[in-house]
């Protein structure tokens, strides 16, 4: 068998220990469409189907995992974040904010609870 040796900076020190997982390459893949609607959609179905793998995680989580994944669902149930994602677009295959006044104003509505 051939050694694999890979470099990086660790996020915190220490060692880690545990079974070797070999993940398989991602068979889904998706190609960006030039409709704003369409691109809203599918982003709001991602978030909602990283949702549901959050909520299935969490239920066999530790209390240190479980506050680490809380936090990720959290994210992706904060209104700001839906507030910009409403305003995505696409240009060349790239979902970006066309309208960032928008996305803004819509933001800072959220704050105050004007909306």
């Amino acid at each position: 068998m051939t050694e694999l040796r890979l470099e990086g900076r660790s996020a915190a020190p220490g060692m880690a220990l545990g079974e070797l997982v070999r993940l398989r390459r991602a068979t889904a893949a998706r190609t960006a469409s030039d409709d704003p609607a369409q691109e809203a959609q599918a982003l709001r179905a991602a978030m909602a189907a990283a949702l549901s793998d959050l909520a299935a995680l969490l239920a066999g989580a530790d209390a240190e995992g479980g506050a680490i994944l809380e936090f990720q669902v959290a994210m992706l149930e904060d209104d700001l974040l839906a507030a910009v994602q409403a305003n995505l677009h696409v240009f060349d295959g790239l979902a970006i904010t066309a309208e960032p006044a928008a996305a803004i104003a819509q933001a800072a509505e959220l704050e105050r609870g004007d909306a």
